[in-house]
């Protein structure tokens, strides 16, 4: 959230579980991993992580991306970590040792000129 954290809530007694700290800018995405406890995240400093949910450690961290990042998925078996961000890059790692995997980029068209 903006509170540069993450709060982990049990959804059957809307109790908050945890709240995951460490994150120096806004998070702006979470994704959790298939039927795990794990979780993906991407944060306003460019980093995306791997965080346990339920004692809310952090597994590893994927590389920096170029600008702020809007979007994080991940495959349901942790193989492709994807991330966008807000210069159209879409950024891939090896889910399961962090390994920068290419970067896909795609045009982001300029605003329409105005008409005179």
């Amino acid at each position: 959230g903006a509170d540069n954290t993450v709060k982990v809530w049990e959804s059957e007694t809307g109790d908050q579980q945890r709240t995951i700290e460490g994150f120096p800018r806004h998070v702006t995405a979470i994704r959790y991993i298939g039927e795990t406890d794990n979780i993906i995240t991407s944060c306003g400093d460019k980093l995306v992580r791997m965080h346990n949910a339920s004692n809310g450690g952090l597994t590893r961290n994927f590389g920096e991306i170029k600008s702020w990042p809007h979007c994080v998925a991940i495959t349901p078996d942790s193989n492709i970590v994807t991330a966008g961000d807000a210069q159209g890059n879409l950024y891939f790692w090896n889910g399961n040792n962090g390994q920068y995997l290419k970067t896909l980029s795609v045009a982001v068209p300029a605003p329409p000129m105005p008409v005179k």
